[in-house]
This record gives structure tokens, sequence and C-alpha cells, in this order.
């Protein structure tokens, strides 16, 4: 007596499956990219000297904790007075704000204060190296060594390299374009592993206390790669 219910039941509900099923199909045939079209720009060359400057700043050990003061607070001002010495054109442009002592925004001047601003973010922080892999390593995690066209260690890519990239771009823009348009900040995190609430969350309010909302942020993302690398 119970069969002829459940089955009323079950092909109710494939109806109704189907019906969802078509309807997301629909959608997402008529769903139009939000990519922004950008017009082809030519190639910034890249100094050979970039990828000893990351060698150098992966040497620094800032290995993030969610204890702040855990954290080996003399790896993270060592790294940042390495950055002054190896950029210090960009250090004499921008002003430089500390952030909950190891964080860091960088703020170059636009010269239209009533545009909004432009964030771009990186952070310092590693995580830690898991014990009893180091054998595992091709080469030392905190070495920066530049071996068979690539740099190696502990954040390379996740994230000094994004760090070190903005770096390098500001100073070919500062010491080529002069002041841009709008501000730029480049917010510098110490805590991005566990979450940044000292780092990106403390920078992110000093922005905002500037009385603007940002008109983009960019952050870090995937890296793109042709090959593997062990």
């Amino acid at each position: 007596m119970w069969a002829r219910p459940f089955k009323l039941l079950a092909l109710s509900l494939g109806g109704v499956i189907a019906l969802v099923a078509s309807i997301a199909i629909g959608r997402a045939v008529q769903f139009e990219s939000r990519q922004v079209s950008v017009a082809d720009t030519d190639s910034i060359p890249v100094p050979e000297t970039a990828a000893q400057r990351l060698a150098r700043a992966i040497e620094f050990r800032t290995i993030t904790k969610r204890e702040p003061t855990a954290l080996d607070s003399a790896a993270y001002r060592g790294l940042y007075r390495y950055l002054e010495t190896a950029y210090p054109v960009v250090h004499d442009s921008l002003d430089v704000t500390r952030v909950n002592d190891l964080s860091r925004l960088y703020t170059w001047r636009g010269a239209d204060p009533s545009t909004a601003p432009i964030v771009l973010m990186a952070h310092v922080d590693v995580v830690p190296v898991e014990p009893g892999t180091r054998g595992d390593w091709t080469h030392p995690p905190f070495e920066g060594v530049v071996a068979d066209s690539a740099v190696w260690g502990r954040g390379a890519l996740d994230d000094k390299a994004s760090a070190i990239g903005l770096f390098e771009a500001l100073s070919l823009l500062v010491e080529g374009e002069g002041r841009p348009e709008r501000t730029v900040h480049v917010a510098l995190g110490h805590d991005e592993e566990v979450g940044g609430p000292r780092g990106a969350r403390a920078v992110a309010d000093r922005i905002m206390e500037q009385g603007q909302a940002p008109a983009i942020v960019v952050d870090e993302g995937g890296a793109i790669t042709k090959t593997r690398r062990a």
C-alpha cells in the first residue's frame, strides 16, 4: 500500500531536481564574463638582481605564530631594515607607518586626493617547516638559494615574492613615472598565515581612517607554473 505514494514522491522530487538543473544551466549559458578587458602593454624588464633580493628576503625567518609574543620580532625588523637598504628610493618617496610594530603601510600620495586610493597587499610571514621534513627540501628552507632558474626557500611563492615584486615595481615607477594620479597604499602584513588579526585587518582600519574606501585592492593570487618541482 506504500509503494504508490513513495513512487509519486520520487517522481515529484525528480521533477523538482530536473527543473532546478534546467534553470541553473540556462542561467549559466546566459552568464557574461565580468573579466575586465585591458589593452596589451609593453613588457617590463625585470632586473636580474631582483631574484637575489628575493633570495635575501627569504633568509629572514619571519615564521608565523598564533601568539604575538612568540614571534621572532628581530627577524621581522631585520627584514624591514633590509628593504630600506635594498629599495632606498621607495622609502625616500613613500610615507611608512608601523602597524602593531611588525606590519607596515607604505603610502604614495597621489596628485588628486579626491580619487579613491589603490591598495596593493602582500604578507611577509611564512609557515613553519614541518618537523622531520628538512631532508625533503631541494635546498634548505631559509638559505635563499638561486639555482636552476628559480629562487628556492620558504616564502619564495607565499608570499615574499609578492612583497619583493611590489618593491621592484615601485622602484621603477618612482624613478620613471613621477607622482601617481591617485594615492597608492602598499600593505605588508605580518600574521596572514594565522588570519591577519593584527596585520592586514589593522592596516585596513588605518586606510579607512583616512576617509576613503579603496577603488581596488590587489592581494596575492595562485602561482602559475609550467613544471612541477620537488
